[in-house]
């Protein structure tokens, strides 16, 4: 799902309509803030509720449970700057379920956490009633800048299409290298992206129509925690151990070594296997016996494939037609031999040799000999397409998620695995409040519905 993403055609502005929320003297909100201005807005039938410092709203895209607008923010109330694109992200009835509560605050906190120059950052998070619902639920708007440029996904398929020439090898040097720096930055902190793929790496747009990259959608995130065996992709993210152990005689690449990990079951609670996006999952995600144990490779195998169809667009890895990882059960992956055929097949000159060596690299079927993020973000191939200290994974200020958060600190990004809905709810509405202190209230939102001592609800209702 694009989260932002702007569109190239966008639709006419949607009917908006300033929600008064001036005080009354018959509310028993008295310790409201004098004024808290909202914005309704109708975008394809989907009613946004938004704080009025956002205007003309457009429809940019929809995904399975999320709607997304394109808008104009004229930042907090009395920032003088001029309004900038944001893109606004809504999840309707985000505390339907525990599950959905869970994992939406894990998706916030991680934004917030985090903080790279090849991350997309969140500029704000607000809630307001479900629409329809008499207090019944809660929509989230998460807000993050507009990528002007798109996505890599839709620049493929312009490709692909033969709307767009291909991507310059100064182009394709600098989306890999800053692809590869964001995913540096987060395992560096233990947190695995779980759904690298070009739809998810979107572009700030300029001269060559795709400028510097922003690797974003976090809602697949989590921070993983390490074991006692150490691989060479344990240093931010492992679950499942190093290299594993030996099974009737051969090496199991993604089996741990017995009495490697002290983690508990509960420590693996939830770590599920129903992750990255069909044709961009690593062999050990659909390998029966490992599925469940996977580490931060499976960031390294996407950004791979995704390699490979910046270099060859239309070209298919083997066996992506049919399983949900190409080349899973295939014989190792031979990269000079494959750029070769496919190159000569679609009539163009193949990569340069440092290219096809970083893909060799990331398609490395064993996880153990595969690249990490680290080693790939200072490949020749990449090198000079960031600033060293960003390309190690730190940031440009802030030495970024890998030096600033730390790994210890990310791991308290995990919700609390025996939280219930109330409790996660709560935890979900003080990531609303640290952006909008005026809403403080005694009760969540998320929890009490639109009524009773809720304060924000009792405002909202006077819409």
């Amino acid at each position: 799902m694009s989260v932002a993403v702007a569109s190239p055609s966008p639709p006419p502005p949607p009917e908006e309509i300033p929600a008064a929320s001036s005080r009354s003297s018959s509310t028993d909100c008295d310790d409201l803030p004098e004024s808290l201005p909202l914005r309704r807005a109708t975008i394809d039938l989907t009613p946004f509720l938004v704080s009025s410092r956002y205007s003309r709203l457009r429809l940019l895209g929809r995904g399975s449970c999320t709607v997304v607008a394109s808008a104009l923010d004229a930042g907090p109330c009395g920032a003088d700057t001029p309004p900038r694109p944001v893109a606004i992200k809504k999840i309707p009835d985000a505390g339907a379920s525990t599950g959905a509560t869970r994992r939406l605050l894990r998706e916030v906190r991680i934004l917030r956490a985090l903080s790279h120059p090849h991350l997309l950052p969140v500029s704000d998070v607000a809630a307001s009633p479900s629409h329809g619902g008499a207090g019944s639920g809660v929509d989230m708007y998460l807000v993050t800048p507009l990528a002007a440029g798109g996505d890599l996904g839709g620049v493929l398929h312009d490709v692909t299409a033969g709307r767009r020439p291909r991507l310059s090898d100064a182009t394709t040097r600098r989306v890999m290298g800053q692809l590869l720096a964001a995913l540096a930055s987060m395992h560096a902190a233990g947190i695995v992206h779980r759904d690298v793929k070009p739809d998810n790496i979107f572009l700030s747009g300029g001269a060559d129509g795709v400028g510097d990259v922003w690797l974003g959608d976090f809602g697949l995130s989590r921070h993983i925690a390490p074991r006692r065996s150490r691989g060479p992709h344990c240093s931010g993210a492992s679950v499942g151990g190093g290299r594993g152990g030996t099974r009737g005689g051969k090496r199991s690449w993604f089996r741990p070594a017995p009495k490697a990990s002290p983690i508990t079951s509960a420590d693996d609670a939830g770590l599920t296997q129903g992750v990255a996006t069909r044709g961009y999952r690593a062999p050990e995600l659909v390998s029966p016996r490992s599925r469940s144990r996977y580490n931060a490779g499976i960031d390294l195998w996407s950004a791979g494939v995704v390699l490979a169809e910046v270099l060859l667009p239309g070209a298919r890895l083997p066996g992506r037609a049919t399983k949900g990882a190409p080349l899973a059960g295939k014989a190792p992956f031979d990269a000079p031999a494959w750029v070769a055929k496919e190159a000569a097949a679609a009539g163009v000159a193949p990569p340069p040799a440092d290219a096809v060596h970083l893909l060799g690299r990331l398609l490395e079927a064993d996880p153990a000999k595969r690249a990490t993020a680290a080693e790939a973000a200072a490949h020749p191939y990449v090198a000079g397409a960031v600033p060293p200290l960003v390309a190690a994974g730190g940031g440009a200020v802030d030495g970024g998620a890998g030096a600033s958060l730390g790994f210890a600190k990310a791991a308290r990004l995990e919700p609390p695995s025996g939280a219930g809905r109330q409790e996660l709810a709560r935890l979900l509405w003080a990531e609303v409040t640290a952006f909008h202190p005026e809403l403080e209230v005694e009760r969540p939102l998320l929890g009490g519905g639109a009524g009773g001592g809720n304060r924000l609800g009792a405002l909202l209702r006077r819409r």
